[in-house]
């Protein structure tokens, strides 16, 4: 029985560090390249803004000279950004090694917002 208690305990630390590795890995903040409004034709923002994302699960969105609390998760090299505003705003996309990109809403519909990163070194 011990040795099934020890096998379990071992395991379990093992698949929680392998989730944290994902999030140490995508860490960091990430300067925002471009905002757009899927069907305006203008790219470029003037806007400066960017996102924190913390090994833990959590960051800062920086935009509209406002600061939001975030959470984050990571699915292969699909990312879902929860954030605090008017309740919860949740945001997915894709993540990579150099930036990301996420939406509010479906990526096809007019109106859904657009928002692109490179990650700062």
């Amino acid at each position: 029985m011990k040795k099934i208690f020890i096998l379990i305990l071992l395991f379990s630390v093992f698949i929680l560090s392998g989730c944290g590795n994902e999030l140490n890995k995508y860490s960091g903040i990430y300067k925002g390249k471009y905002m757009r409004i899927i069907g305006d034709i203008d790219r470029t923002s003037n806007d400066e803004f960017y996102i924190e994302l913390k090994s833990d699960g959590t960051g800062k969105n920086h935009r509209d000279g406002e600061v939001f609390e975030v959470t984050w998760s990571i699915d292969g090299k699909n990312i879902l950004v929860n954030e605090a505003f008017n309740g919860i705003t949740s945001y997915h996309g894709t993540i990579e090694d150099n930036g990301l990109k996420i939406y509010n809403g479906d990526s096809n519909d007019l109106g859904t917002f657009e928002y692109v990163y490179e990650k700062s070194s």
